[in-house]
């Protein structure tokens, strides 16, 4: 099973993130469980996270919104 969270909101919301990735990581300890961040603060935030297999860090902000969706 593969998972992907999108952890597309500020540092804030990511750390109220961090109890809910452990959570799916006890409930699916075979999953491949990712994450999705568009802030820098949460990737590195995240990046340690032994619960995660891959963390993915894009800056849809910056990119804008069409070069975001290709």
């Amino acid at each position: 099973m593969k998972i992907i969270i999108l952890a597309t909101g500020a540092l804030g919301d990511t750390l109220m993130l961090t109890p809910t990735i452990k959570v799916l990581r006890k409930n699916f300890p075979s999953a491949q469980i990712d994450a999705l961040t568009a802030f820098q603060t949460s990737y590195y935030v995240l990046k340690n996270n032994p619960y995660l297999n891959k963390i993915y860090y894009y800056p849809f902000l910056k990119k804008g919104y069409l070069k975001s969706i290709n």
